[in-house]
């Protein structure tokens, strides 16, 4: 059971980044239906990892500092994001169930391709260090 925290933590971290990244796409999608619930989560990853990593790669932050750039930019974001959706009264209680639909799809998802990936935990083919070289950096 040594993946079940590290996987719950994996999973509760985006889910963070994609609340905080959520008035962006209710900006972004505000006339379509649904406000893009489903675009939710790429845009807070896309958001959140690639100027945490950008940053990171030119000024050679490492370790826990990449950790707390990624902690403070999705402060920042989520701070000034939900903010603006205040303001402008873009969050409507109805479409809350587009995105609660959007993340229990995410969540099956993620589940069976956990469960499928526990046929051959073990990194011994070709793809399975690439793949693991991907999440670390990721992470």
């Amino acid at each position: 059971m040594s993946w079940l925290f590290p996987t719950l933590w994996w999973y509760v971290a985006t889910l963070i980044a994609t609340i905080a990244c959520l008035p962006l796409t209710l900006f972004l999608f505000r006339r379509a239906m649904g406000q893009g619930a489903a675009f939710a989560r790429p845009i807070a990853m896309l958001l959140t990892i690639w100027p945490v990593w950008m940053i990171s790669s030119v000024l050679g932050f490492t370790g826990s500092w990449s950790s707390i750039l990624l902690w403070a930019f999705l402060l920042a974001t989520g701070i000034v994001g939900w903010i603006q959706v205040s303001r402008r009264k873009l969050f409507y209680i109805e479409n809350l169930y587009h995105f609660v639909v959007a993340e229990l799809v995410f969540l099956a998802v993620f589940i069976a391709a956990l469960w499928f990936r526990g046929y051959g935990p073990q990194a011994a083919d070709t793809e399975k260090p690439g793949e693991l070289m991907m999440l670390s950096c990721a992470m």
